[in-house]
Order: C-alpha cells, then sequence, then structure tokens
C-alpha cells in the first residue's frame, strides 16, 4: 500500500467517525437541550406585552392614531411616519394578545393528551 492510499483511507476514517460516534451514543445524537440561553429574555419581553396596561395602551394608540390619520389633515411626512410607527407597534401587540386567547385550549389539549399517555389509556 502506497502512501496515497494511506492518506485517502486516513482521512475517509476520520470523515466516517462522527457517523460512528453518532451510532454508537444515539443519546448523546437524540438529546434534547431545555432552552437556549437567551430564551428566558425572550420569554420575559413576551409576559411583558401581555397585562392590561400594555393592552389597553395598544388599544389607546389605535384609536389615537386613526384619528390623528382621518382628522389629521395636512401634516407633515415625519409626523405621519411617526404615526405609523406607533400604529404599527400598537397593532403588534394587540396581535400578541389575539394569539394568547387562542392559546389555553391547544394547552389543554395538550395537556389531556399527555395525561391520557402517562396513565396508560391509549
Amino acid at each position: 500500500m502506497n502512501n496515497q492510499t494511506r492518506k485517502r483511507l486516513a482521512m475517509a476514517a476520520w470523515r466516517l467517525l462522527p457517523l460512528v460516534a453518532l451510532l454508537v451514543f444515539p443519546a448523546v445524537a437524540l438529546a434534547l437541550e431545555a432552552g437556549l440561553p437567551y430564551e428566558s429574555g425572550l420569554d420575559l419581553l413576551e409576559e411583558s406585552f401581555k397585562g392590561p396596561v400594555p393592552t389597553v395602551i395598544s388599544l389607546a394608540g389605535i384609536v389615537g392614531c386613526g384619528a390623528m390619520l382621518i382628522f389629521g389633515g395636512e401634516i407633515s411626512g415625519f409626523m405621519r411616519t411617526m404615526v405609523f410607527i406607533v400604529l404599527v407597534v400598537a397593532v403588534i401587540v394587540q396581535a400578541s394578545n389575539i394569539i394568547e386567547i387562542f392559546k389555553p385550549a391547544s394547552r389543554s389539549v395538550a395537556a389531556a393528551i399527555t395525561a391520557t399517555n402517562s396513565s396508560g389509556r391509549a
């Protein structure tokens, strides 16, 4: 066996080593992590947008921006852009609250399925 063939075999072995390791240790390959490090911050931000105060503020923002755009007359381009930005943020907060209305039903269905599976019934 010449030197070139040995190098090719060595490279093939190094390429197959991760696959062999995953086959030997499947628990490591399929391990699930609880969450990424930044998810707790995102969850905190999400919860801060779902209370009654952000809901009322965003509803007032939608009404105020709508009135400004309808009855504002001749407003400058900058002011119009700011009104649109406030309107978009208010709509996003309201959308978050509307989505939250539908989540408990899906969570209760998932909890019922989990409870049924854990009790041994199919």
